[in-house]
């Protein structure tokens, strides 16, 4: 949380200099206050900066410089600040602050992890304002991923919502890449997480997936979805059959798939066949219940007859059909069973 302290430290700040907002980060004035700040209570204090570019080269000087893991905690809260307020310009600067982010997400203290997890989660979400630079991408979210094991639950759930983030956010080359390259890591539930977020992030792309994504990511993509289908892990397995029909069906309007998979995704005939043998998944029609069939054939019967004009001492000798069912429904079943015989009668 940005304090009190450090509030008024800028108000008496030389005109000169008004930039320098990171000069009121100091011991004193963080020892007393390590609190999350929710991302509605972060205060803009760059507010009418002229050159966030310097600001945020200070910034940068700072992580490097800075070693309490107090002052990371606040330097932390600094670069939610810009992203909130402030986003293109840290757009801009964002490849200079990972070895600084990764520093804090591994750190053993929790509460920096949980920070550094907290600021990508949020810079994730302004993606869709201006995209954030592959390389970036490419360099986080492997090692986010990893955190999606911790032994700390508060940590795994922190990772898990920034992973969510990129799937619906930062669909893409470095995402696709990312979670395929991890679909192959040595630990089954990182393993099994990534490759699920790879079908979930799939599916945001939408349609025309080959114009979205570069050729080395779709062979990465493929490389992925053969992997889980020659595995046996059931739950892959199943979500690799459901991602490559999925596909199937977005590539099928545009090229010959065959040709595409060989000549372009370089997969070896035998790997074609292989895609080629799994069927179409048709959805069937849901079976009707018991109770809606007895109503189905009620008002099929009402259609013919009038069922209030069969004599009590009919229905008093129809033997019940299914015994184990419960009086209501064997009457209805008694019903049905004589409007039939009725219908034939007079067919007859």
């Amino acid at each position: 949380m940005i304090n009190n302290t450090s509030m008024e430290a800028k108000d008496s700040m030389s005109q000169d200099t008004p930039q320098d907002h990171l000069s009121d980060i100091s011991q004193e004035s963080i020892s007393s206050s390590l609190l999350y700040t929710s991302y509605e209570n972060l205060v803009d204090l760059y507010q009418g900066e002229d050159d966030l570019d310097v600001v945020l080269d200070k910034l940068a000087q700072r992580t490097k410089t800075d070693t309490d893991w107090k002052m990371h905690f606040e330097l932390l809260e600094h670069l939610r600040i810009l992203n909130k307020f402030h986003y293109l310009a840290l757009n801009a600067k964002i490849t200079v602050f990972p070895d600084f982010i990764i520093q804090n997400m591994d750190s053993l203290r929790s509460n920096l992890a949980k920070q550094a997890l907290i600021f990508l989660q949020e810079v994730i979400s302004n993606h869709k304002t201006k995209e954030l630079p592959q390389e970036f991408l490419s360099i986080m979210i492997p090692l986010i991923l990893d955190k999606t094991t911790s032994d700390k639950g508060f940590i795994k759930a922190e990772a898990k919502r920034v992973v969510k983030e990129i799937e619906t956010n930062c669909a893409g080359d470095a995402a696709i890449v990312a979670f395929s390259l991890k679909s192959f890591d040595k630990n089954a539930a990182i393993c099994e997480f990534s490759f699920q977020s790879l079908c979930e992030t799939v599916k945001n792309l939408g349609a025309d997936l080959q114009y979205k994504l570069t050729l080395g990511s779709c062979k990465a993509l493929f490389r992925a979805i053969l992997k889980a289908l020659e595995g046996r892990r059931a739950v892959m397995k199943k979500q690799g059959e459901d991602l490559w029909r999925h596909m199937r069906s977005l590539l099928e309007k545009e090229c010959i798939i065959e040709s595409f998979l060989e000549n372009k995704i370089g997969l070896n005939k035998q790997e074609v066949s292989m895609l080629s043998q799994i069927k179409v998944q048709r959805k069937s029609a849901p079976r009707p219940s018991f109770q809606s069939f007895i109503k189905g054939q009620k008002a099929l019967m009402e259609n013919n007859m009038n069922v209030d004009n069969i004599p009590e001492e009919v229905l008093v000798s129809i033997k019940p059909k299914l015994s184990n069912v419960r009086t209501d429904e064997n009457k209805c079943m008694d019903i049905v069973s004589l409007g039939k015989e009725n219908i034939k009668s007079e067919g007859m």
